[in-house]
């Protein structure tokens, strides 16, 4: 959406140029609110436009101007039904983008879309393109993201390590065959399938106890 509203803007700085040499040929003042509308009527009007193609044409030049003004005003009213054509699209996108940013702030609460495209022109091209908003975001900020993830099940581990040897310390080890919790914990950890890892970065990520007691040996 973003691209394509720089992409009218700069198209306008185009246009600059050949609208102010208009406005010199017809004597139009271009800080006129209708100078758009004057200038285009001073265009379909003028005779010199018009009297070479009408006699290639083999008309007269009124017959001609009459032809090519009902040939502006089909191609018009197409522009319009196609100009409306996009404006649903567009607002059906936003939409779709906007269901699929409220599930994504489940994952990660502080997500917001609005602040994403302005600030993330690969996030708004992406999703202009039609990728998910999910898979923009994580393709986007995949090393950040990956960062947060180990930091917040080291945390976890962490904290599920200290618990246990304090745990351990409240009762007798049994002959010293029971092997240590930090190693059961670290080697389970290590073996955790991409699904499982998420789940436990998800629940950290929202503040929630994580038992890793489930994840030993």
């Amino acid at each position: 959406m973003q691209s394509k509203i720089d992409k009218f803007n700069a198209s306008q700085e185009t246009l600059k140029p050949m609208m102010l040499a208009l406005a010199n040929k017809y004597q139009l003042d271009p800080e006129d609110p209708e100078f758009n509308q004057k200038v285009s009527e001073a265009v379909v009007k003028d005779r010199d436009l018009y009297e070479a193609r009408a006699m290639e044409a083999g008309m007269d030049t009124e017959t001609f101007m009459k032809l090519e003004e009902m040939e502006v005003s089909n191609q018009l009213q197409n522009a319009q039904l196609k100009a409306i054509e996009e404006e649903q699209h567009m607002k059906e996108q936003y939409a779709r983008h906007a269901q699929e940013a409220e599930k994504l702030k489940e994952t990660y609460p502080d997500f917001d879309l609005i602040t994403e495209i302005k600030e993330n022109q690969d996030f708004a091209y992406l999703i202009d393109l039609g990728v998910p908003v999910e898979n923009a975001f994580h393709a986007v900020h995949w090393e950040e993201l990956q960062a947060r993830e180990a930091k917040a099940i080291a945390n976890v581990a962490s904290k599920q390590v200290v618990q246990n040897v304090m745990a351990n310390k409240q009762r007798p080890q049994e002959n010293g065959l029971q092997q240590q919790p930090g190693n059961q914990i670290g080697t389970r950890i290590k073996s955790l399938s991409r699904e499982e890892l998420d789940e436990l970065n998800a629940k950290a990520l929202r503040g929630e106890d994580v038992d890793l007691k489930e994840y030993s040996i």
